[in-house]
């Protein structure tokens, strides 16, 4: 989205559809100029002849060219597509591993959006891509199997469930939160060791789907994200210096003892006197 082509192609199309009438190369490239990309008009006219090829733009001889509708839903796809990945990069600057008590958040938000996804692929997912999903299954365990810690897959088997729930939002939704690299890596780490817990659950996830069982593919989904959740909050503990025995204990007693932790870092030294029977701030 952020390539120099696409950048022009945005910048006349949003130009032509504001254009009161007909609108020549000139002044179309003034425009870029403005915009503060410099470019000949032999590239301007490239691109438009291109969309008069596509059907973007009606052109009139000397007159200059017009939008037509389907340049113009282009046009709309575009802006939507790159609000969309402004949206999810404001989300994830404040949602990254730098702040492990947002990420959490973040999965939180992302357990409510994939509980409906997974039901509604249930019912709604083709047989095309439930062979998908397997696909991705095959491939993560292979990849575990092989002391890989496999993300591609794990993603791409996500993605495909949002996909079959037939729900665009959701589906923007969940690609705004998942798209970013520090958020992915964090969760990587936090569950590197239990990537063969994972393709368990994913395959319980999928035999759901199969079985066309809404409430067992949402059961299953919501049981792989609360595992997802336990493991960043106990890595959390450890990264900020916390004891976390590896027991399985409540979710809640687990993000309270991760944000108790920082709070004390971020004011103080912890007091951890004996008989104190709580972390609070020191001198």
């Amino acid at each position: 989205m952020h390539s120099r082509r696409k950048q022009i192609e945005l910048i006349l199309l949003d130009v032509l559809a504001k254009a009161p009438g007909w609108i020549g190369a000139a002044h179309l490239r003034q425009h870029l100029q403005a915009a503060g990309i410099e470019v000949g008009e032999a590239t301007v006219g490239r691109v438009l002849r291109d969309f008069d090829m596509l059907g973007y733009t009606r052109k009139a001889g000397k007159l200059g060219r017009t939008l037509t509708r389907k340049g113009l839903a282009v046009l709309k796809s575009l802006q939507l597509a790159l609000e969309r990945e402004s949206s999810g990069r404001k989300i994830t600057s404040f949602f990254s591993f730098k702040n492990p008590a947002a990420l959490v958040e973040v999965l939180e938000a992302r357990r409510a959006i994939e509980r409906e996804t997974a039901p509604l692929a249930a019912v709604r997912a083709t047989q095309a891509q439930i062979d998908a999903m397997r696909e991705a299954i095959v491939a993560h365990r292979r990849a575990v199997a092989e002391g890989a810690i496999d993300t591609q897959h794990d993603v791409s088997l996500h993605q495909t469930i949002a996909a079959a729930s037939g729900n665009g939002l959701l589906t923007g939704l969940l690609e705004m939160i998942r798209n970013d690299r520090e958020v992915s890596a964090f969760v990587r780490e936090a569950r590197g060791r239990e990537h063969a817990q994972c393709a368990r659950e994913h395959d319980a996830i999928l035999a759901a789907i199969e079985r066309r069982d809404p409430a067992a593919a949402q059961r299953a989904m919501e049981a792989h994200l609360n595992g997802l959740i336990e493991a960043v909050q106990s890595h959390t503990l450890r990264m900020l210096g916390g004891k976390d025995d590896g027991r399985r204990q409540p979710s809640a007693v687990r993000k309270v003892a991760a944000l108790q932790l920082m709070a004390t870092r971020s004011h103080g030294d912890v007091d951890q006197r004996p008989g104190s029977g709580s972390l609070t701030a020191g001198r």
